[in-house]
């Protein structure tokens, strides 16, 4: 209302000014430490205008990006790997009659953090050389935990190999749960997970009785198999017996006769190959030799009246036999590969029989020897007395 007044005169004049109620512009955060975050920092507003007349809300994050929304939530970032960030967030409020106010509050987020790693394997059979490499950034400590109990802490790499060792004592997978931690030095903390299964190491083993890896032209030998069976260790098995011959038993004992049918000293490589239902394999390999030494002659008679000629021929197989031992029977005896023309007599005035034997010997005492029996009949001796040694 305004009055005027003179010294005898006065007039007023009267309006009406409308107030609106006053406009507080406030908002609260979900969780207050949110002010001084880790990055990526997720803040949840919460507007808290002293009013109910707001029907207008404006929010600049300090960041170029803007909300309407009375509570919104927005995710801050810091892409500087070795300073903060701080930003403002500003809230206005208006009423419906254009009343407004401003709230403002800083938040500051620490460096860039980002943890990781890649495997160039992720599975395999024991033993396993797993590398890993590095593709955390903004980290001052990393911890990584192979999960076979084997950890390391460093400042930075680039990679690092490490090798898993299932060694199949125990009939199991193994499943390696890796774990990398990266932290800053405000406390930021990233942690980044992968698997790494390793397979059972497959042994391939074997026996063989005797512990004997000779012969002599032929021999039975029996292969024990003491590789480590089992549902995740060897389960397939291939014997190559080196004679062209091979087996796929599952058995642990294994026959096998090696036969050496040839003029010479002959070495077999064997080998065991044990394998997994994944594929993990080994092979054990090993040589046998059979040596030769075959006694064989024939004769051109057996028996005959004395005195007896008998022709040998020394057919004997083995070009590495080194000794001929003849015994002809007759307390006489020969050491020629091929002895002369034997005469047997006998003038006992009964027939006889003589044992002709050769025994050979080769590489390693290899030794056999054959026999023929030679009859002899006794000689005829003819004498007579005259009755009359005279006459007419």
């Amino acid at each position: 209302k305004l009055k005027v007044k003179s010294s005898k005169c006065f007039d007023s004049l009267s309006t009406n000014i409308t107030l609106y109620p006053e406009v507080t512009a406030n908002f609260t955060l979900s969780d207050l430490n949110d002010t001084l975050s880790c990055n990526p920092a997720e803040v949840e507003f919460f507007s808290s205008a002293l009013s109910i007349n707001e029907d207008f809300y404006r929010w600049r994050f300090g960041d170029g990006t803007l909300s309407p929304d009375p509570n919104p939530t927005h995710s801050y970032n810091n892409i500087l790997l070795n300073r903060d960030t701080t930003y403002t967030a500003e809230l206005v409020v208006r009423s419906q009659w254009f009343c407004r106010d401003t709230a403002r509050m800083n938040f500051t987020v620490h460096p860039y953090l980002e943890g990781g790693f890649t495997i160039d394997k992720d599975e395999g059979c024991s033993p396993l050389t797993v590398r890993f490499t590095n593709i955390s950034a903004g980290a001052d400590t990393i911890f990584l935990d192979f999960g076979d109990g084997t950890t390391n802490t460093l400042t930075s790499f680039n990679y690092i190999d490490h090798m898993y060792v299932n060694d199949g004592s125990i009939d199991k997978v193994d499943t390696n749960i890796v774990v990398m931690r990266v932290k800053n030095e405000e406390g930021c903390e990233f942690i980044d997970i992968d698997t790494v299964i390793i397979y059972p190491q497959v042994h391939a083993n074997y026996n063989i009785d005797g512990n004997n890896y000779l012969g002599c032209n032929s021999r039975n030998v029996s292969f024990t198999n003491t590789s480590n069976y089992g549902t995740h260790r060897a389960s397939s098995f291939l014997w190559t017996f080196g004679d062209g011959s091979s087996s796929n038993s599952t058995a642990v004992n294994i026959p096998k006769t090696y036969n050496n049918t040839t003029s010479n000293d002959q070495t077999y490589t064997f080998n065991l190959h044990a394998e997994s239902q994944y594929g993990c394999y080994d092979d054990t390999t090993n040589q046998i030799r059979i040596n030769r030494a075959y006694s064989n002659f024939t004769v051109n008679t057996d028996e005959g009246c004395s005195p007896l000629p008998v022709t040998i021929t020394n057919t004997s197989i083995g070009n590495q036999i080194s000794t001929w031992a003849w015994n002809f029977g007759d307390a006489t005896s020969s050491a020629l590969k091929n002895p002369p023309v034997k005469t047997y007599t006998n003038a006992t005035g009964a027939n006889q029989t003589r044992n002709m034997q050769l025994t050979v010997t080769g590489t390693s005492g290899c030794s056999t020897s054959k026999t023929v029996p030679i009859d002899v009949f006794s000689s005829v001796d003819i004498s007579f007395t005259p009755v009359n040694q005279t006459g007419c």
